[in-house]
């Protein structure tokens, strides 16, 4: 199952690295969709904790940005 997470989170980090990379509008428009799939299918595989942590993380960073928007 970790093996399986992993092979996800690379693939997903080098979509994002290539659509970075890339100039060509469909190569980015794909490299996005497979990013966001791997991701997602990683998330929904992953243990519950891993899930839980991943939740907490994106509810502070979201009260990170909100608090910055009203300085």
């Amino acid at each position: 199952m970790f093996l399986s997470e992993f092979i996800l989170l690379a693939i997903a980090l080098s979509t994002a690295w290539i659509y970075l990379q890339s100039s060509e509008e469909i190569y980015c428009l794909l490299c996005a969709i497979i990013a966001s799939i791997c991701s997602l299918v990683g998330l929904a595989i992953a243990p519950w904790p891993v899930q839980l942590g991943i939740v907490m993380l994106l509810l502070c960073l979201d009260n990170l940005n909100i608090t910055k928007g009203y300085h």
